[in-house]
């Protein structure tokens, strides 16, 4: 692999060994001082095309247990970070030098987990990539770090909502150390500043993460490199909530939602290069991530604690990695190959259960005894999946020619599924004139991700993988040496989509659950074996659909002066199909009362459509009447303008504007009561959604944030002052309707809630009442020795 040192600057190694399809690269220098991001690199990736964040996560746990009071009826997405063309925000994966990050942004998408200046190369391929990449439908984002220390260095950053620090130095004669941390601290500053002008809806987390990376080359050929990276996230703050709990007398500040969340890998990687014919290298990982989740329901009317429910999650990942190339044909045939090991044990356990209403308590013992999933929620649960993968992978060059032609093989324990993908991209470059014609198409698999998914006491074990089909079509042009224009038209289709399921059922499952042992004991004598709701099933499939267009000017070499940027623009369309057969009250409620005087002894598919078979000889036909709706996620248009301007060497201005649709979305249309605690002057009321799913959008998103740099160059380093003015104009940016299960249906319930996370504002009132809403300030400085 080829490698070139950029001053200043992130680097790309083996780059014209690289697709130019479907994947996007920028320099640090374009990148760092990106306008809204203060500072941080990854914060780019939102600007590429086919690439938006979905709605802020963090605010609910990982555990995605299909539980819930808001009368929602459909839903055909999870949550999670990023959404690459159309792919769901679970279905991606990524990377740090290799190794796996349980989640690449802090809470709400604030900022990356990796300190900046540790950052070498960061890509992300969209689509049609190499067999030697796994357990991903969607995308992948690698995160490569430097891999030599030529001199000691160190960076400081300090700005109004955060600190960070890097140090890197060499050992001993080729061996190299560097180190990040961050602290970030947004309540302190916000509530000590100006905390009458926090929007109510905000929710801030504090957080902070760690980067070490150590590397020896020794012996000539052989080099070993240790990792060790982590963060921690805890959402502990909203101003309505500790408002209301102020005025209630209440000491604490704690949120209606907490959560806090961390994860540490720490890994070693082996590489061995005897010649330029052959190189191998092996990673081993661990992985170890927390969370604990906290949700609390309280009375309006008496700050009465309705229902309180905490509980932790814990993953342990194992990652074993191979990656070897030979060169079979020096400078036109390369073949890769290798295989991968992955160990996933997620333990999932109640830490405390509170409720002072009496009313409410015995629904919530309805509930536990009625439903196993909530049930799993709250007495605990583990699952262990294992999995193996291999690959291999030709690349094949000549002249302006290139071809790559590979598969991949993957065995997921669980269910016992073994499949083949095969991979393929094809390219013809016109080198004088710049231009790159690309197809690629490619099967990718995923297996099922929350242990909600595969538990076997709530869940379905027997699931198996996900798969997409990548379709692509590109041109590169690069122009005026600076320049470069990119095409690509794409189809993906999803099948096999993990989904929740009404009617699936193991009609002869074990009657073990150790609550029934002990609450119904002579049930469980009498039926050890019984039929068991499953919940989820493989029945989801979609397609997403469009066009990608990217023009991009890069900075000049030196960068004394000059200008940068690049425009970004996707429309696209995004479906899926549950394939749930919906019934009306009337067939659900005689469903029902059948179902009291019969057993299911049989179950079998044709098609899409459900048959069962009960012990009264009966046969019900549950047809597929579902419909392929608008993805929870799609938006129809995404846009991004992103400039820099240095005037000098000591100035320069930034400037980033994104517009994008809303996501789509069904609107509630009544509400129906439901009284809880009437002698307590307390009723529950829960929304009515239209029958109409995903039939409206909310209002486009769109943004202008502007960033201006001064620099002080000094024999010892320099000193960069920066102002970020985020969310210039005040745009409030909707992201969801909310519904207050205390009060009726009516004019302003449902309310808007707006994204206070990536499209920051500070709010103040103006005399009369109304409200005038302002940026984000963020002034900072970094040093650099």
């Amino acid at each position: 692999y080829s490698s070139e040192e950029i001053k200043g600057g992130i680097n790309v190694q083996g780059e014209k060994d690289k697709t130019k399809l479907s994947r996007y690269k920028l320099d640090q220098e374009e990148i760092k001082r990106l306008p809204g991001a203060q500072g941080d690199s990854l914060k780019a990736l939102q600007t590429l095309p086919g690439v938006f964040p979905s709605l802020p996560v963090g605010l609910n746990p990982t555990p995605q247990f299909n539980v819930n009071i808001t009368g929602q009826p459909y839903r055909n997405s999870d949550r999670g970070d990023f959404i690459l063309r159309g792919a769901g925000p679970r279905a991606n994966q990524y990377y740090f030098n290799g190794f796996p990050v349980s989640y690449p942004f802090h809470l709400g998408g604030l900022s990356s987990v990796f300190n900046n200046n540790i950052i070498k190369s960061l890509e992300i391929y969209s689509g049609a990539y190499s067999a030697r990449y796994g357990y991903a439908t969607g995308g992948i984002i690698n995160i490569e770090s430097k891999n030599e220390v030529r001199k000691k260095s160190a960076v400081w950053n300090i700005n109004t909502f955060l600190t960070d620090v890097y140090f890197e130095s060499p050992l001993f004669e080729d061996s190299y150390m560097m180190a990040g941390a961050r602290k970030s601290y947004p309540n302190i500053f916000l509530l000590r500043a100006y905390p009458q002008g926090i929007p109510p809806d905000s929710k801030y987390a504090d957080y902070g993460d760690f980067q070490w990376k150590a590397g020896w080359k020794f012996l000539k050929y052989h080099k070993i490199t240790l990792v060790s990276f982590g963060s921690r996230d805890i959402q502990n703050y909203t101003r309505s909530q500790a408002e209301f709990e102020s005025n209630n007398g209440r000491a604490d500040n704690r949120p209606p939602v907490g959560l806090d969340r961390s994860f540490v890998t720490n890994g070693i990687q082996y590489d061995y290069n005897p010649n330029s014919r052959f190189e191998t290298l092996i990673r081993v990982s661990r992985n170890d991530f927390k969370e604990y989740f906290e949700v609390r329901f309280d009375n309006p009317l008496t700050a009465e604690t309705i229902f309180g429910l905490s509980n932790v999650t814990r993953q342990r990942l194992i990652y074993v990695e191979n990656i070897s190339k030979l060169t079979l044909w020096k400078n036109h045939l390369d073949l890769e190959f290798g295989g991968t090991y992955r160990e996933r044990k997620i333990n999932l356990n109640a830490d405390n259960i509170s409720s002072r209403s009496t009313g409410f308590f015995d629904l919530f013992n309805d509930l536990l005894n009625s439903n196993p999933t909530f049930r799993s929620l709250v007495d605990g649960d583990r699952v262990l999946a294992k999995e193996t993968g291999g690959f291999v992978e030709s690349k094949f060059t000549y002249a302006g020619f290139r071809w790559d032609l590979g598969a991949r093989y993957d065995y997921y324990e669980l269910s016992n599924d073994k499949r083949i993908s095969p991979r393929s991209t094809i390219s013809y470059e016109f080198e004088k004139l710049g231009t790159t014609f690309s197809a690629g198409s490619g099967i990718y698999r995923n297996s099922p991700v929350g242990i909600e998914q595969i538990s076997l006491k709530s869940g379905n074990p027997n699931l198996y993988m996900e798969s997409s089909e990548h379709n692509v079509f590109g041109i590169n042009q690069e122009f005026w040496k600076d320049w470069v224009f990119k095409a690509e038209l794409f189809r993906n289709i999803y099948r096999d989509l993990v989904t929740p399921d009404s009617y699936i059922s193991n009609p002869y499952a074990y009657n073990n659950n150790p609550r029934d042992i002990v609450e119904k004991t002579s049930f469980v004598v009498d039926n050890p074996i019984y039929p068991r709701q499953l919940f989820y099933s493989n029945s989801g499939d979609g397609f997403s659909e469009g066009v990608e267009i990217y023009l991009k000017k890069s900075p000049p070499v030196d960068f004394l002066s000059g200008w940068f940027g690049w425009i970004s623009y996707s429309n696209s369309r995004t479906k899926r199909n549950n394939h749930q057969s919906t019934l009306n009250s009337d067939e659900t409620r005689n469903r029902t009362i059948n179902n009291g005087v019969r057993k299911l002894i049989g179950q079998t598919k044709v098609g899409t459509n459900t048959i069962n078979y009960y012990d009264n000889n009966e046969l019900e036909l549950l047809y597929d009447n579902d419909k392929s709706y608008l993805y929870d996620f799609d938006r129809t248009h995404v846009l991004n303008v992103v400039f820099g301007w240095k005037f000098n060497k000591n100035w320069q201005l930034g400037g980033r504007f994104r517009y994008a649709s809303n996501v789509p979305i069904t609107p509630i249309v009544d509400s129906n009561k439901a009284s809880v605690n009437a002698a307590g002057g307390f009723t529950f009321y829960f929304p009515k959604y239209s029958e109409y799913y995903n039939s409206t959008r909310l209002l486009p998103i769109h943004q202008l944030d502007i960033r201006i740099d001064n620099f002080q160059n000094y024999e010892w380093g320099y000193m960069n002052w920066y102002v970020e003015l985020i969310n210039l104009y005040g745009r409030r940016n909707p992201i969801s309707q909310s519904f207050d299960n205390t009060r009726p249906y009516s004019s302003d319930n449902p309310r808007n809630t707006f994204d206070t996370l990536n499209s920051p504002y500070i709010q103040t009132t103006l005399p009369g009442g109304r409200k005038l809403y302002l940026p984000m300030i963020v002034i900072g400085m970094e040093v650099r020795f």
